[in-house]
């Protein structure tokens, strides 16, 4: 699996804009699975454990965090995040979000490595 960060490493974003990119994800996963491709959205939030009440203003609990797309083959797979305006592949590379057709079409090109 690719390495993960720490919980205190990933960006907190509101609810609104994890569904945001979960959106833009998604359109990423319609046009993956139209070139049969297997992908997976995942939400992620994190969530702090802790006993007692929390102190006033220190804020929730459960955050969310990056949602990912998972990108699977017959031996491996790769993780795309987004900041809602490019696709970002695990190599790094990006790809305007505003073409998730494009941008399926660089994932289905990609030499797959053993994860």
């Amino acid at each position: 699996m690719p390495q993960q960060g720490t919980a205190a490493e990933a960006p907190t974003l509101t609810a609104a804009e994890a569904d945001r990119r979960k959106v833009v994800l998604g359109l990423l996963k319609d046009a993956l699975t139209a070139r049969r491709i297997s992908s997976e959205l995942v939400g992620r939030r994190t969530i702090v454990l802790r006993s007692g009440r929390l102190p006033e203003g220190f804020g929730e609990p459960a955050r969310s965090t990056d949602p990912q797309l998972y990108v699977f083959d017959a031996d491996s797979f790769d993780v795309v995040t987004t900041d809602g305006c490019q696709y970002r592949l695990a190599d790094g590379r990006t790809h305007p979000a505003a073409d998730p057709a494009g941008a399926a079409g660089v994932v289905a090109r990609r030499p797959w490595r053993p994860s």
